[in-house]
């Protein structure tokens, strides 16, 4: 009877007890980790580019393509549920990620401090050079450009202001929230100077074709590193990509799809500094449920 009594008692003080530690501790609440709810809702929500080619952009039949897009469908595929395409810019990426309307967001976005003290990143899953565009006729040499009166035009929330303003403190910026916004300022010369990755540069140097022939790309000012955004602190969710990229890079498609997308091998290798987890081939074979 004693040992009932006791047991009685502590059960008690763990039910009264186990509230006040949920609440006393910051996300101990026992959230919901978004694998789980897209499992729960079937669908995965996937903010893309919708102007930036090759990373995402929409083709003349109205269609999501390009590397984020693929991979998204990729992840989806392996999670067993559709896929969603939500347009995210440099501007609204992290806010959609923050109030739930992406799950992920599979753009062009660098891993900084500032970014990190509100969201979580994957694995380093693109790297890009940032290179400068140019009206024809003007230097290609981005040192040309630092600390003069030349107006540079970046797009807005893209890190490339910031790594320019690092060069060039004192430099006149123009922000523009879409990408053919900016070509047509640097054409019309109401900028001088354009930072962009390159990837983004030769392709719309490529679709603009003709448009495009006083535009010239210059030479490299900076190697940038691009990582898929996820919501803060949802371990369950950022393992679950990361080990999806892991998979994908062992049985050879996360390449495949680099490849396709960029005409080239991915110039890095994916980890932490390159290296994965171990024992990440075995597994990868043995098929396991992920």
């Amino acid at each position: 009877m004693k040992t009932a009594s006791r047991l009685q008692v502590l059960s008690l003080v763990v039910t009264a007890v186990l509230p006040l530690m949920a609440a006393a501790v910051p996300g101990a609440a026992f959230a919901q980790s978004t694998l789980e709810e897209i499992q729960k809702r079937g669908k995965f929500l996937a903010g893309v580019r919708f102007d930036i080619p090759p990373v995402g952009y929409v083709d003349g039949q109205g269609a999501n393509v390009g590397f984020g897009p693929d991979l998204a469908r990729s992840l989806a595929e392996r999670l067993g549920v559709e896929v969603q395409f939500v347009q995210v810019t440099s501007k609204n990426r992290i806010p959609l990620l923050l109030n739930g309307q992406i799950d992920a967001d599979i753009g062009t976005t660098t891993p900084t401090k500032t970014r990190d003290e509100v969201i979580d990143f994957s694995y380093t899953y693109i790297v890009n050079q940032g290179i400068i565009m140019v009206r024809e006729g003007e230097s290609l040499d981005p040192k040309d450009y630092f600390n003069t009166e030349k107006v540079v035009g970046t797009l807005q929330g893209s890190n490339l202001f910031n790594v320019w303003k690092e060069h060039s403190p004192d430099a006149k910026m123009k922000q523009y929230q879409e990408l053919p916004e900016l070509v047509v300022a640097l054409s019309q010369s109401k900028i001088d100077v354009m930072p962009l990755d390159e990837a983004s540069a030769r392709n719309v140097i490529e679709k603009l074709g003709d448009r495009a022939q006083n535009i010239a790309i210059g030479g490299a000012f900076y190697r940038d590193p691009m990582a898929i955004g996820l919501r803060e602190n949802d371990s369950d969710w950022r393992d679950w990509v990361n080990w999806a990229l892991q998979r994908m890079w062992a049985d050879g498609s996360f390449q495949e799809l680099y490849k396709k997308h960029y005409a080239s091998e991915p110039p890095f290798k994916l980890g932490d500094g390159g290296w994965l987890q171990q024992g990440y081939e075995k597994i990868a074979k043995e098929n396991d449920p992920w």
